[in-house]
């Protein structure tokens, strides 16, 4: 008579890595920063003065240990900002306290062309929020990187 057990086997089971996505919307007075965190439906926005990287820093450090507690395992923070006027010494302050900084082409960002859009630094902060992800996820379709030169 055949055996009825199964045998045992075990499926390896893959968690996303718990990553926390920020968007930096850098403008001459302010900078707006959106984020999405591992176990948060909603998107919190932030507003610091302009070209402070020490806020930004404190920021960024105080939402990746928010989120850590949340979803209690390491979190890694990732963002993106659009090439500008800044130049790429904020890329580079991210990338040296430990941030992977992603610097997009402002022109390969999708906008909608069906219709006029509003046009607000939190909108378009959001959208570079849902550009990050969407790369994040392999899609490179989505917008071009810039690679930043060396000093």
């Amino acid at each position: 008579m055949p055996s009825t057990e199964r045998p045992f086997t075990t499926t390896a089971v893959h968690e996303p890595d718990a990553t926390l996505f920020a968007a930096l919307e850098l403008s001459l007075s302010r900078w707006v920063v959106v984020a999405s965190a591992p176990c948060e439906s909603k998107v919190s926005k932030h507003t610091l003065p302009a070209c402070d990287g020490p806020a930004l820093l404190a920021l960024l450090e105080e939402l990746r240990r928010r989120a850590e507690r949340r979803s209690r395992r390491a979190v890694t923070v990732v963002t993106i900002q659009e090439a500008g006027r800044d130049g790429f010494w904020l890329h580079r302050l991210l990338e040296a306290n430990g941030v992977r900084s992603h610097v997009a082409d402002p022109a390969s960002v999708a906008v909608s062309r069906r219709s006029r859009r509003a046009k607000t630094d939190r909108i378009d902060a959001e959208a570079m929020l849902r550009t990050l992800m969407a790369w994040s996820r392999g899609e490179r379709q989505v917008c071009s990187m810039v690679r930043p030169p060396s000093r």
